[in-house]
């Protein structure tokens, strides 16, 4: 045992283990920095011999000494010894100094110990923000019985009556378990692997998955407008409608190549104030079925998503992906860029890129909804081969126009409940596709352009080159028009084509801010 009877020796390990830098038990930064040094001078004063005392300096400049000595019986019992071991009593915790236990380099590799969180620990502040190695929540073996107290109810009772809002609140987080549950198999195994098709496959015939389609249909506002039947979701509760939807989802999920949809009403909205725009409305037990699948459909299409893609996915909004654009075109004051330039730089008249001197690609899609390619989305659609089914029937469903029945073989209905989906899956790959498309000049990963400064020498500045979209609607930035007009309009015009979708040549424009009646009209008709 380390000798602590000197005045010394215990101070060192007073300072150490100060109250202060204690918070209820839990050993926080300060005593893990000084971990080391005072069990090194407690063992570099004890020790004699020159081998140990060798080892120990090693260690020391190899910063393993937290990993061989902080978890050693010598500093455990130096720690009971000074304080009598109440500080583990006051926290209330099991372990806290596991809870802090940080990554431990060992050359290259990673010990992350703990494994596992004991159950009932009470974590405090520090322990939260700094652990982790594992980010298991707490769990809770009373939801547990309550998800089988509540399917077991819909058991015994054949499903005669809705569910109240309790119970709704404990199906949806089932639901959504499920639904974190499917995008891990698509990490682990891929998106189009038998192991994620089979588990859609069983959510598409889960209860919950129904009743929460249901629900979220009656919360919609499209369910207040009836398609060809008449038949709508009133502001009252009509449990008697929500069963029989249900029993009916249940059918045509169970026998999805027997499946045939209603024709798809299409009603004329204000687009602006000089032009309509159309919007499918199917009947209300397709909008049903949709929602179900939309359920599996979604979580799988936010996995692949766009970072600046802001239209149709949840937590996002059109305010998001202006702010995105805003901040990108902030104004600023030429003098003070000047100001902030380096001698060499101002020597070669080469500041920084002002927002009104930003070439601005604002690109129209040429009937995104009435000309997408129904081959390319059922082909490269990640849903098991019946949810594809599905999928197909709504796309090839028949519209009636003001009592015109006519057949649609391209294009997805605006307005319908997946359509969204389909949306962000179709163009999710666009920035990607964008951003890669000066790697000819660049060949970097910064995205820099090489270029001559007036002294003949060499270097590399910013390309400039930002994105933001909002469902079919989007916006490209980029430092000169050279850099549009070669390579990234001939790469959207790429990734369109295979899709069944052109630019049109009328209302795309390319312009800066700076111009004479420039203005930018993202998200006008929106």
């Amino acid at each position: 045992m380390v000798n602590t009877n000197t005045r010394e020796h215990l101070n060192d390990v007073q300072d150490f283990l100060k109250p202060n830098n204690i918070k209820r038990g839990n050993l926080g930064e300060i005593i893990k920095l000084n971990l080391n040094i005072v069990l090194f001078k407690i063992f570099r004063s004890n020790s004699k011999d020159t081998i140990l005392y060798s080892y120990f300096y090693s260690i020391k400049s190899l910063n393993l000494v937290t990993y061989n000595l902080s978890y050693s019986r010598i500093f455990f019992q130096e720690y009971y010894r000074v304080y009598g071991g109440k500080i583990r009593e006051k926290a209330n915790a099991l372990s806290n100094v596991k809870d802090t236990t940080r990554k431990v380099h060992l050359s290259r590799c990673f010990i992350a110990w703990p494994r596992l969180k004991h159950i009932g620990e009470k974590l405090n502040s520090l322990s939260l923000g700094k652990n982790t190695l594992n980010n298991r929540g707490y769990h809770s073996l009373v939801r547990d019985e309550s998800i089988k107290l509540v399917k077991r109810h819909f058991k015994e009772s054949n499903m005669l009556e809705w569910p109240d809002s309790k119970k709704l609140g404990i199906i949806r987080r089932d639901v959504f378990k499920q639904q974190q549950s499917l995008v891990c198999l698509a990490e682990t195994y891929g998106l189009h692997s038998n192991e994620l098709f089979k588990k859609q496959k069983i959510l598409l015939n889960s209860l919950f998955f129904r009743i929460v389609a249901i629900d979220n249909l009656s919360k919609s506002d499209g369910s207040r407008i009836s398609g060809i039947d008449g038949i709508k979701i009133t502001n009252k509760r009509n449990p008697d409608l929500y069963l029989d939807l249900l029993k009916s989802i249940k059918h045509e999920a169970k026998n999805p190549y027997n499946y045939k949809t209603s024709p798809i009403k299409k009603a004329w909205v204000p687009k602006n104030k000089n032009s309509l725009k159309p919007l499918g409305i199917p009947i209300l037990k397709d909008r049903a079925l949709q929602h179900l699948v939309n359920l599996i459909l979604e979580p799988l299409v936010e996995m692949t998503s766009e970072p600046h893609s802001f239209g149709f996915r949840p937590y996002r909004s059109a305010k998001q992906a202006i702010a995105h654009l805003r901040s990108n075109l902030k104004t600023r004051n030429l003098n003070v860029v000047k100001k902030r330039a380096s001698k060499i730089n101002s020597q070669n008249e080469l500041f920084e890129l002002l927002p009104e001197n930003k070439v601005i690609l604002d690109p129209d899609i040429k009937g995104f909804f009435d000309n997408l390619n129904h081959d390319w989305i059922l082909n490269n659609l990640f849903l098991h081969p019946d949810l594809i089914t599905l999928v197909k029937v709504w796309l090839k469903s028949d519209v009636v126009d003001k009592g015109i029945f006519s057949k649609n073989s391209l294009g997805i209905p605006r307005g319908g409940v997946i359509s969204s989906a389909l949306t962000n899956f179709t163009l999710n790959g666009l920035e990607s596709t964008i951003m890669n498309s000066i790697t000819p000049i660049t060949k970097s990963k910064e995205k820099r352009i090489p270029i001559l400064l007036k002294d003949g020498s060499r270097t590399r500045i910013a390309s400039s080159l930002a994105y933001v979209r909002y469902a079919d609607n989007f916006v490209v930035l980029a430092r000169s028009k050279h850099l549009i007009n070669d390579y990234v309009l001939p790469s959207v015009k790429k990734f369109l084509n295979t899709r069944g979708l052109a630019i049109s040549k009328e209302k795309t424009k390319i312009f800066r801010l700076c111009d004479n009646n420039a203005q930018l009209n993202f998200l006008e008709s929106i």
